[in-house]
């Protein structure tokens, strides 16, 4: 089964704030407690994020969680997209 274009999109904005925070997958997923596994399985977009560890995630990378809204909707529009310009965002 593929991920959703929705999770894909998640998942990449998921990769951006950790790597923004200059973080590896295992040590985001120890500041929010689950296994680093999982981060693998959420940037990759084979698993829905719960809004609740979304929030967490946010947290933990520094972002506001609307942020993380605006750049999925980013990767929505241009998949191919590597990175999200965030330069020019207006809160």
């Amino acid at each position: 089964m593929s991920a959703s274009p929705i999770d894909t999109a998640i998942g990449k904005t998921v990769r951006q704030a950790r790597r923004e925070a200059e973080y590896t997958q295992r040590e985001l997923a120890e500041r929010i407690g689950v296994d680093h596994s999982l981060i693998s399985l959420m940037e990759s977009g084979r698993r829905t994020i719960a809004a609740g560890t979304l929030f967490e995630i946010a947290d933990a990378c520094g972002w506001k969680p609307w942020v993380f809204v605006w750049v999925a909707a980013k990767y929505l529009k241009r998949p191919d997209r590597r990175d999200v310009d965030r330069s020019k965002m207006k809160p």
